[in-house]
């Protein structure tokens, strides 16, 4: 005799909600309101955003291409200073907050950070989004980690040589030593490099 397929049983219908909450399982019910409003909205609010968000990234790359101009990014770095660092610090930040607040999002920093010379080295996880951008324009641009292979980025690794990163290569075997070496050496500066 063939063997036989089994079907599951349909799951029964409890008169108890379950203990947990499937978090898998979204139940949106969208009213008529909320409907006619996401439809104006992304006929409206969405264009205006994508061209809000292009001409700042127009006027920001220039920014940074001469904030860059002719500074080295291995070998005897030097911190920025003079009007490098003012424009770092004052026009490529308000540029940033002004490329976040055309994707809608609006920071507010409660309470003080600290100077560099108190707190050297800053700490921002989990580094799986971009909300890591957020945090870094917030904070004034610190320096940062980075890969190598992001400065080839078209447009954004520009802006990632303005904050004058720690390059890690994966294909060097000593890039993890000279990381270490590269971060205390900037925390040690005494307030040279920024934070």
């Amino acid at each position: 005799m063939p063997p036989q397929r089994v079907f599951a049983l349909p799951r029964q219908q409890s008169l108890l909600l379950p203990a947990v909450i499937n978090p898998f399982v979204q139940d949106t019910k969208l009213t008529k309101t909320a409907v006619i409003k996401c439809l104006l909205l992304g006929i409206f609010l969405v264009p205006f955003r994508v061209i809000f968000m292009s001409l700042v990234l127009m006027v920001t790359w220039p920014v940074a291409f001469v904030i860059t101009f002719n500074q080295p990014l291995k070998g005897a770095v030097e911190p920025m200073t003079g009007w490098r660092r003012f424009m770092c610090k004052r026009l490529m930040a308000a540029l940033g907050r002004a490329y976040y607040f055309s994707m809608g999002f609006r920071v507010v920093v409660k309470g003080k950070q600290v100077s560099s010379m108190e707190a050297p080295i800053l700490a921002v996880a989990p580094h799986s989004t971009f909300f890591d951008g957020i945090a870094c324009i917030v904070s004034g641009l610190p320096s940062t980690v980075s890969r190598v292979e992001n400065l080839a980025t078209p447009i954004f690794g520009r802006f990632i040589r303005c904050l004058q990163p720690v390059l890690v290569s994966r294909k060097d075997p000593d890039s993890r030593k000279n990381t270490i070496l590269a971060i205390e050496s900037r925390a040690k500066s005494e307030g040279q490099w920024p934070q």
